[in-house]
């Protein structure tokens, strides 16, 4: 007859062998660190996935908010306004008075007499569409998408400007004559 490493010796004829009070006080389990530590690993991953997670919509309403005052800053004819929604790099590129002159001369050189912004794209690659409709005296009423390229986050969100930006249509290296 086998028995169990846990019985007790007992009488033999019909009796159940059970563990002693004893011995089971004896077997303490150790503590299971190894899981503590997995199920620790998990919460620290997900906690991080949604932090990064987290940063990566503000910072894309971030840019988007800069569009959106670029935009509204342009409908107006606010330049100095627009400038200031550039991000750093593009407004140590092109400072204030340069970027001012482009879009008087373009205005000029057109005719614009009024600028109509719709309801501004999500952000699509590092770019936000806008929707607009330049009436100018020369040209008629110009519309078109200007795909706003935006990049930065927190305060240094902003606009990536170039001089395309001017006129729907118009290239970096063209001049509005």
């Amino acid at each position: 007859r086998r028995r169990s490493r846990y019985a007790t010796p007992g009488p033999r004829a019909g009796s159940v062998l059970l563990d002693s009070p004893a011995r089971r006080r004896r077997r303490r389990r150790r503590p299971r660190i190894g899981r503590w530590l997995a199920a620790l690993a998990i919460l620290a991953a997900m906690a991080g996935g949604a932090y990064a997670w987290r940063t990566q919509v503000e910072a894309g309403d971030a840019r988007h908010e800069a569009a959106e005052r670029f935009a509204a800053a342009w409908a107006r004819g606010d330049h100095a306004a627009m400038w200031r929604t550039l991000t750093p790099r593009a407004r140590q590129a092109t400072p204030e008075r340069r970027f001012v002159t482009a879009y008087r001369n373009a205005n000029r050189e057109a005719g614009v007499r009024e600028v109509r912004i719709g309801r501004l794209g999500p952000e699509r690659d590092g770019r936000v569409a806008v929707p607009v409709a330049i009436r100018t005296d020369i040209f008629g009423t110009l519309r078109g998408r200007i795909a706003l390229p935006v990049s930065g986050r927190g305060e240094d969100a902003g606009v990536d400007w170039n001089f395309s930006l001017r006129l729907p249509g118009l290239r970096a290296d063209e001049a509005v004559v």
